[in-house]
């Protein structure tokens, strides 16, 4: 090689690492020029102010303190238990309307009321107004029937549960490590046992656990079985025994009482209720008591049972010869 392509080769690798060195550094002193640079923080506005002010005398214009009150993901959960939420949540939405702040009114089930509040095109507020719950008292010639399902059993050791003293029916998850012993143990202890199908598909689901006799599925079978109890979770008002009222809203004594007025109203009634729920030891307490009050608790199969003992023959039109 001549000396002047030595000479070349030389100059040209002495720039390319020039310019490596050039580029490392540059890498390497970005995140602190990252660091030190700030997007302008945006001025709260008179109407910003205004609107947070706002939202707060708007909360007074309801007659009670909330009986909860939390902030989720930046979305303030706020709920009120009144005697009548009609009145309350039209007037809260003419105030809010009144201001231009955008809002959304859901009725539910009829009773519920739930207000969506947004500012500024983001959910701020969720208002749930609550009707109060009142029991009539039970009739005196019958005795109303609830069945207390608890579902998702079979990842701990629940004996507080398994060796309850009221029958209850028990729903075990079938991939729990637990479900099989507490089935055996829930059994001997006469409460019934059914398969959690939330989420799963199963051909034979009662097949899986021992003393399984039905199903706890997301949504209602389509091939009903006579020998099974097949419950699933009621979103809407249903007579449907096997249709289990659920928290949703509202706290575990109002779902009691909600769930000892349609006992009342149809004779029977039950309600569902998660293992790990926090308020699952008021429930258990409660079923204790719940025959002093006038109410029988029983296994969903009840209700099965009593469907299927009333269940009227097709009436035969009479045939004149």
């Amino acid at each position: 090689m001549e000396p002047s392509d030595q000479q070349l080769l030389i100059e040209r690798i002495g720039r390319t690492l020039l310019f490596f060195c050039g580029l490392a550094t540059v890498i390497w002193f970005i995140p602190d020029w990252a660091r030190e640079y700030q997007l302008p923080v945006q001025q709260p506005t008179k109407e910003n102010r205004n609107v947070d002010f706002d939202l707060l005398s708007i909360l007074k214009q309801l007659p009670d303190q909330p009986l909860h009150d939390e902030i989720i993901d930046g979305v303030r959960f706020i709920r009120y238990q009144l005697k009548n939420p009609p009145p309350q949540a039209q007037q809260i939405r003419e105030i809010l309307t009144e201001q231009s702040i955008e809002n959304y009114h859901i009725i539910i089930d009829d009773i519920d009321h739930e207000i969506y509040i947004y500012i500024h095109g983001i959910l701020h507020i969720r208002l749930l107004l609550i009707k109060q719950r009142v029991v009539p008292d039970p009739p005196k010639n019958a005795t109303p029937m609830i069945a207390i399902v608890i579902g998702g059993l079979g990842h701990q050791n629940n004996k507080d549960i398994t060796e309850h003293p009221i029958p209850l029916t028990l729903a075990f998850s079938p991939d729990a490590p637990f479900s099989i012993s507490l089935a055996e143990r829930s059994a001997q202890n006469w409460h019934e046992i059914i398969v959690d199908t939330r989420g799963l598909n199963i051909v034979q689901p009662e097949q899986i656990l021992p003393f399984a006799s039905g199903t706890l599925s997301q949504k209602p079978s389509k091939k009903q079985h006579e020998n099974l109890t097949s419950l699933f979770p009621s979103f809407t008002q249903t007579k449907n025994p096997l249709a289990l009222l659920t928290k949703k809203h509202l706290d575990i004594p109002s779902l009691i009482i909600q769930s000892k007025q349609q006992s009342i109203q149809d004779g029977f009634s039950g309600f569902l209720i998660e293992h790990d729920d926090p308020e699952l030891p008021i429930v258990l307490e409660w079923a204790k008591k719940a025959q002093k009050e006038g109410f029988l608790i029983v296994m969903a199969s009840e209700f099965r049972y009593r469907n299927v003992h009333h269940k009227q023959e097709p009436q035969v039109p009479a045939t004149h010869e």
